[in-house]
């Protein structure tokens, strides 16, 4: 694995130190990833921790560490930054009950694929898309936890946006 970049306030060291601590408990079965993904709640696929505070002692509940699934962390939570009109057109998906397997992967539907290209598209140029609901969302839209994620790649490298000193 290469190496990190600074994530709220932490370096990549430290978040490395972490990550293989995790790994290794993983490894051990001390710790497993189980439920659905706290971001889109698909249950059917590969969950992971993604950590918000990499402070020791090390956490992997909430607030600290939430369950995500692969595709939400990587493909959406770390390139917020790159893409922040597609993790927002990713969230109004996820706010109508949409799971990341509806998009991507062999589960895919092509039909909520174009949707999500569509409002995506809308974002862009500053209008507003509203999807057709898909299943049931029981979270306070607009208050979870990964709406309070920073879009401000700088801020990532301030030791002030750490959630813990």
């Amino acid at each position: 694995m290469t190496e990190l970049a600074d994530y709220n306030g932490y370096s990549g060291k430290e978040r490395m130190t972490k990550y293989y601590d995790m790994q290794r408990r993983i490894a051990s079965r001390e710790l497993q990833p189980k439920g659905s993904c706290e971001i889109c709640g698909d249950s059917g696929e590969d969950l992971e921790y993604h950590d918000e505070d990499y402070s020791k002692p090390y956490s992997w509940v909430k607030p600290e560490a939430y369950i995500v699934c692969k595709h939400c962390h990587i493909q959406k939570i770390h390139k917020r930054f790159q893409y922040p009109d597609r993790w927002k057109a990713f969230l109004a998906h996820a706010r109508r009950g949409g799971h990341a397997s509806d998009l991507y992967g062999k589960t895919a539907n092509p039909e909520l694929r174009r949707e999500f290209e569509a409002c995506c598209e809308a974002i862009k140029v500053g209008r507003t898309y509203v999807f057709r609901p898909l299943r049931n969302y029981t979270q306070d839209a607009g208050n979870e936890w990964f709406a309070k994620l920073s879009l401000d790649q700088e801020a990532m490298k301030n030791r002030a946006s750490r959630p813990r000193p």
